[in-house]
């Protein structure tokens, strides 16, 4: 998948399923298109204007055709919780 954030960051993912309950998520953040003085937090806890990837492993649940994805991603004190659910058919 791929969007650009409000902040004007290139937010480009891998999702790769592991097994009947796990999908590995890997994110590439790609700030060159942000403001000059716009820091993103690296998995080290440090700013840095520089691309920063981002890997987690997610919790996989099925229900019939409805599939959610959730877990979270921890860098330095930071911790952002992640829910994805199948929306459509």
């Amino acid at each position: 998948t791929s969007r650009l954030d409000e902040n004007g960051v290139l937010w480009s993912s891998r999702f790769t399923i592991l097994n009947d309950n796990e999908v590995e998520m890997i994110a590439l953040a790609d700030p060159k298109d942000s403001a000059p003085d716009f820091l993103l937090t690296a998995p080290d806890g440090s700013p840095t204007g520089k691309a920063v990837t981002y890997k987690t492993v997610l919790k996989l649940s099925r229900k019939g055709d409805k599939i959610q994805i959730s877990g979270q991603i921890e860098y330095g004190a930071d911790v952002v919780f992640l829910t994805m659910r199948k929306v459509g058919p």
